[in-house]
């Protein structure tokens, strides 16, 4: 091959494509970025807050018209009242006055919100004239692509979602974003052109086979170098391909889906397959308790399988404290009982005497 060319090919696969799940610089990337370039994951505890809020808002306000919002003006006109969903409302309700006027990340900012509070068409109407901009929003674009993921439900919706994930990879992507490091940003375009993109093909596949619900896996959002599916939740030697930050990655997919539960289910199953058992169970019972979900025949079995596994487990109880350990936290319980014996020694031969004392008094009376 010619050296021109094949820079010209080597440059082509090797340049980043922009990515396409949700951007807003209100919720800002969560995660570390090592050295290796991978991200480390998040603590249990951290992903459940962060996870919590972001599906919070995934009900549709009005539960007789889905996706829609009815804007009800404050008592003086002046403006909206907040809407039900705490801080997602108190962004959405401080943004819409001058909606028609925001670009950039701020159009980002607003669009995301929408999105996060169930109004994807509200986003879809706002974002689609985007397109035929002179120079499209790489941010912009990957909101509008994330939209319509959302909002699909026919092979064809989900079309169309594809088709605005490819108008995202078309942008030039930005070298900044707010509250984004360049690290977390390449890292979070690099979930985007690999395992987001695995995700929208898999659920366009779904759409058009409809498979029973009891044969459905996991998302299989991670692939062998040779472009394989890892079927990690079939064994440890599927396990064992899984990339070093395949937790960071499950959990960025759920953040930017939290209403896709087979998403959150798909985390468990890395969970368990990592080996963090207690953080599996976790995810599988809000699966099964929080979201009512458990047909599928693997979901079951692995469920089954980690809570055996859990009750296997040593106590996480933390050790008692110095302060918790009573007498003993300050003296050598040998040394104690020692003590203890050689005071009720002395006492016993105490009482002898003075028992033998009183006796003699009473004789010599």
């Amino acid at each position: 091959m010619p050296r021109l060319l094949y820079a010209v090919v080597l440059g082509l696969l090797s340049a980043p494509l922009a990515p396409a799940g949700l951007y807003t610089p209100d919720e800002p990337c969560p995660f570390d970025i090592q050295p290796d370039g991978t991200a480390k994951p998040l603590p249990l505890t951290q992903f459940l807050i962060l996870y919590n809020d972001a599906a919070a808002g995934q009900f549709p306000i009005d539960p007789k018209n889905p996706g829609t919002f009815d804007w009800t003006p404050t008592d003086d006109q002046s403006g909206m009242k907040v809407l039900p969903g705490g801080v997602l409302s108190q962004r959405l309700a401080a943004r819409h006055p001058k909606a028609a006027q925001l670009a950039g990340p701020d159009l980002a900012a607003h669009s995301a919100t929408l999105i996060r509070l169930g109004g994807h068409y509200q986003a879809i109407e706002r974002l689609t004239p985007e397109v035929r901009s002179r120079a499209p929003n790489y941010l912009l674009m990957a909101n509008l692509a994330h939209a319509y993921a959302l909002a699909a439900g026919t092979p064809n919706d989900w079309q169309t979602a594809l088709s605005r994930f490819a108008d995202a990879l078309d942008c030039d992507p930005p070298k900044m974003f707010p509250g984004t490091t360049p690290e977390q940003l390449k890292w979070q375009m690099r979930v985007d052109r690999t395992h987001y993109r695995l995700w929208l093909r898999l659920r366009k596949e779904e759409a058009e086979k409809r498979p029973p619900v009891p044969t459905q896996p996991p998302d299989a959002v991670f692939e062998t170098a040779d472009r394989q599916p890892i079927r990690f939740w079939a064994g440890d030697e599927e396990a064992k391909k899984l990339p070093p930050d395949a937790v960071a990655v499950a959990q960025q997919l759920a953040l930017w889906s939290p209403g896709d539960v087979k998403l959150l289910w798909t985390l468990g199953e890395v969970y368990l397959a990592t080996g963090d058992v207690r953080a599996a169970v976790k995810v599988y019972e809000m699966c099964a308790d929080g979201r009512k979900f458990g047909g599928p025949t693997v979901f079951r079995e692995n469920r089954a399988k980690a809570l055996d596994l859990f009750a296997k487990l040593p106590s996480d109880a933390p050790p008692a404290a110095e302060g918790d350990k009573g007498l003993f936290g300050l003296v050598n319980p040998t040394t104690f009982y020692v003590v203890v014996g050689l005071f009720a020694l002395a006492a016993t031969i105490m009482l002898a005497l003075q028992g033998w004392s009183l006796a003699k008094r009473f004789r010599n009376k």
